[in-house]
């Protein structure tokens, strides 16, 4: 159901969808259930280890193809290397007027004739990844480490420094490829592949990092109003995720507002605004219901009423 929800949302709402990937991926979690910690630990290594590997050779190929396709068009007649730039500039053009231009229904078929097959594809690409990050998780619950958090808290702080640390040396050095200082070094495309390959090991370690940091916050009591909205958003995180990517397209879109374009500037206004708002939405709508609409209407498919009522019930409502 959750794949299904998830491919309506690239067709109507965002090509940039999660959801699909989540589910598909969700069924392949259920294969480790019963695995042992060690195995499960090797195995989110692992594929950890193999989507750096795989985003690294897909950047390598993306750096390297522009050579190979000069040295390809060298060989050409000026007027066909002409024409093969003017479809390019013409694609770039009809991408840009649907999206800043079109109507609703024109970005919607563009979207399902042009984008929905790649982002499938994409989906099974980046499988590795996001189930390593799924077997982490797995791995941290097997453990207990959040039913038991106070008997964990040495753990928790190695892997607060540890993250910390790592991710803040890995994200200098992917800076410092891409200010250009290692290019007496490195060749442009090795330069590039490097650079992106340091901020995909980093991303992990600075996750780990910012988690362990929560963590060790809420476990002191600080900020605990500002986890309490948290908290909210986290139960209704369907239905928050849906309409901040509703709210996006609107405002971005030329069917909306037409913002595409605005300066970044505006960027960490729009991001406050739309997450104050959706944490003082979601705590007045969790006062009065057990959880979200969307979240409702998941269940709903997904078990039928007897799982919305069971949902109910074991809230107290």
């Amino acid at each position: 159901m959750l794949f299904g929800i998830g491919v309506l949302h690239i067709i109507f709402v965002w090509w940039g969808d999660v959801l699909a990937s989540y589910a598909l991926i969700g069924f392949l979690l259920l294969l480790f259930r019963e695995t042992k910690l060690p195995r499960l630990r090797a195995w989110a290594v692992g594929l950890m280890l193999l989507s750096f590997v795989i985003v690294a050779g897909s950047i390598y190929l993306i750096f390297a193809l522009p050579t190979f396709a000069n040295a390809t068009l060298d060989g050409l007649a000026p007027a066909d290397v002409a024409a093969m730039e003017a479809a390019f500039e013409a694609r770039l053009n009809e991408i840009r007027t649907v999206y800043t231009q079109g109507s609703y229904w024109q970005v919607v078929s563009y979207r399902l004739r042009n984008e929905l097959p790649l982002v499938l594809i994409n989906a099974i690409v980046m499988i590795p990844r996001i189930l390593g990050l799924f077997l982490i998780g797995l791995y941290v619950g097997k453990l207990g480490v959040f039913q038991r958090i106070k008997e964990h808290l040495p753990q928790i702080r190695k892997a607060m420094y540890v993250g910390g640390v790592v991710g803040a040396v890995l994200s200098v050095a992917h800076v410092g490829l891409q200010l250009g200082w290692a290019e007496a070094f490195l060749t442009p495309v090795l330069g590039g592949t490097a650079a992106v390959f340091l901020r995909e090991v980093s991303t992990p370690f600075l996750s780990l990092f910012y988690v362990s940091g929560i963590i060790l916050l809420w476990h002191r009591g600080a900020m605990s109003w500002l986890f309490a909205g948290f908290a909210a958003l986290g139960r209704m995180a369907l239905t928050n995720y849906l309409v901040q990517c509703i709210v996006l397209a609107w405002l971005f879109y030329g069917h909306g507002l037409g913002l595409m374009g605005i300066s970044i500037v505006y960027m960490p206004l729009m991001t406050i605004g739309i997450y104050t708002s959706q944490i003082i939405y979601s705590r007045w709508w969790l006062a009065r219901y057990s959880q979200g609409p969307a979240e409702w209407v998941w269940r709903r498919l997904t078990y039928g009423p007897q799982g919305v009522r069971s949902e109910q019930t074991s809230a107290g409502v």
